[in-house]
């Protein structure tokens, strides 16, 4: 009777599919980080876009600072793996637009980047909003009204100076 020796077997078997599961792993946790990453784009860019809009009857300038700085601060330090990003921002008369160029390292893995050139991964984001401005006729009541109170307090004052006399 013919007895077969499994006694190798679980070692030949565990040195194919632990490295298989090691190598699974760490792609997905890269993959992981990734997703980390446009996430926190995403809502950097968003809410610096809303920031500029809040100040949108301000000087193209203004706009532009406001926007780099509010993404500056939402991405202060808080992208993982990932180069410092590019930020360029547009404003014209209808929208406020910002560009985001990072990049992040592609998984060093050797038999995988020798079929792709490219070995870093995009996580660049373009958004839009619209620049919506009061009209022409909401801007020129606010400087009556500002125009009216302000000859309401000179009209006070000089009254005040000529009462005290």
């Amino acid at each position: 009777m013919y007895v077969k020796n499994n006694k190798g077997m679980m070692t030949v078997e565990a040195c194919v599919i632990i490295p298989l599961i090691i190598f699974i792993s760490l792609i997905l946790i890269w993959i992981g980080i990734l997703m980390y990453n446009k996430s926190a784009i995403n809502c950097a860019m968003v809410n610096a876009l809303d920031a500029g809009a809040r100040c949108a009857e301000d000087d193209n300038d203004t706009i532009c600072r406001i926007v780099k700085e509010k993404a500056e601060f939402m991405l202060d330090e808080k992208l993982l793996l990932a180069e410092d990003p590019e930020l360029t921002v547009t404003v014209d008369h209808g929208s406020i637009t910002a560009e985001l160029q990072a990049s992040m390292q592609a998984p060093p893995v050797p038999f995988i980047n020798d079929f792709v050139s490219n070995r870093y991964w995009d996580m660049g984001a373009r958004k839009s909003i619209n620049r919506i401005r009061a009209s022409r006729t909401v801007r020129t009541m606010k400087r009556m009204n500002e125009f009216v109170s302000e000859a309401g307090k000179a009209a006070a004052e000089a009254g005040m100076g000529e009462e005290g006399e």
